[in-house]
């Protein structure tokens, strides 16, 4: 017998830490409490508790883009792309110097639809 957890869609792993971000705010108890009491993945809490709240602030489903750094000041961090995106689900996408337009139009394109 395989101790392996159930294989969920996307939409159905969703819903069921929806239910679980909004039970522990309705609970009132710090995450650290609420998610000892039921057994979660605390990292895995945090992340979906980040989408929500991103998904809520910009008040649509539709997938966004955001400037986080540009050329001069990734590198000072270490990174080498002239542009890196913060995408919803608190996906990064770097993006090197002298990409392909035509490679990033796809890239682009297929995060738009996976959302």
């Amino acid at each position: 017998m395989s101790n392996a957890e159930p294989v969920q869609s996307h939409k159905e792993r969703r819903a069921h830490w929806r239910a679980l971000v909004d039970r522990a705010r309705e609970s009132g108890q710090r995450p650290g409490q609420f998610g000892q009491e039921h057994g979660l993945d605390l990292a895995r809490f945090y992340y979906w508790r980040r989408v929500f709240a991103m998904e809520s602030a910009e008040g649509a489903s539709e997938t966004h883009f955001a400037l986080v750094r540009r050329g001069v000041e990734a590198k000072k961090e270490g990174g080498d792309a002239s542009l890196e995106l913060q995408v919803d689900r608190g996906w990064r996408l770097l993006i090197p110097r002298g990409v392909d337009d035509a490679t990033l139009r796809v890239v682009l394109g297929a995060l738009s639809k996976s959302a």
